[in-house]
C-alpha cells in the first residue's frame, strides 16, 4: 500500500477497517490458502460486494460535486473562459 499512496498503514489498522467494511456488507473477506512462500500461513481474501461498488461511487460522486462548488475550483474555470 505504501508504493500506491506514498504512505505507510499498520496491519492492525488495516484489518480493524477491514472488519469494519465488512460488518457494514461494503466488503467480502475469507481466507485463502496457506503458501509455502509465506511459511504455511493463509493470506485474508478481500472482495468488494455490490454494496461496496455503489457506496465507493457514491461517495466519489459527492465528492466530485462538492470540489467544483469549492472556490478555487471557480476561479479555476473562470480563468479557462
Amino acid at each position: 500500500m505504501a508504493k500506491a499512496t506514498g504512505r505507510s498503514c499498520s496491519i492492525g489498522a488495516l484489518y480493524t477497517t477491514l472488519d469494519r467494511l465488512e460488518a457494514k456488507g461494503l466488503v467480502k473477506t475469507w481466507m485463502g490458502v496457506g503458501t509455502p512462500q509465506r511459511g504455511g500461513r493463509s493470506k485474508r481474501m478481500v472482495r468488494v460486494t455490490p454494496a461496496g461498488t455503489a457506496a465507493a461511487r457514491s461517495f466519489y460522486d459527492t465528492m466530485i460535486r462538492m470540489s467544483n462548488r469549492a472556490p478555487w475550483a471557480r476561479r479555476r474555470t473562470e480563468g479557462a473562459e
